[in-house]
């Protein structure tokens, strides 16, 4: 797993480990066990998710390697799906195929 934050990663790192050694609180629904994250660290719709990581897209995306270096982790392909559609259509210009 990687993350890029914009300030101190000693906490985060923290974190992560506290999640492994099973110091954060569980919760255990039909067989499967669950952390809250903290709102911190997490987005609340995606459009929000979409301003942190692609934010200025608009001006950057001839910038291959600016486009290359974001990516957004989601559960399924169905939100993957979603959100490749919302990014391509916040490129600027004319659609080509």
């Amino acid at each position: 797993m990687g993350a890029k934050l914009l300030e101190d990663t000693s906490q985060f790192a923290d974190y992560l480990l506290s999640i492994e050694d099973s110091r954060v609180e569980q919760h255990n629904e039909k067989g499967y066990f669950f952390i809250k994250l903290p709102d911190d660290i997490t987005v609340t719709n995606e459009k929000e998710l979409l301003d942190f990581v692609f934010g200025g897209i608009e001006d950057k995306y001839p910038d291959s390697a600016w486009l290359a270096a974001r990516s957004a982790i989601c559960p399924t392909n169905v939100e993957v799906d979603a959100i490749n559609k919302t990014i391509r259509e916040a490129f600027p210009g004319e659609k080509k195929v």
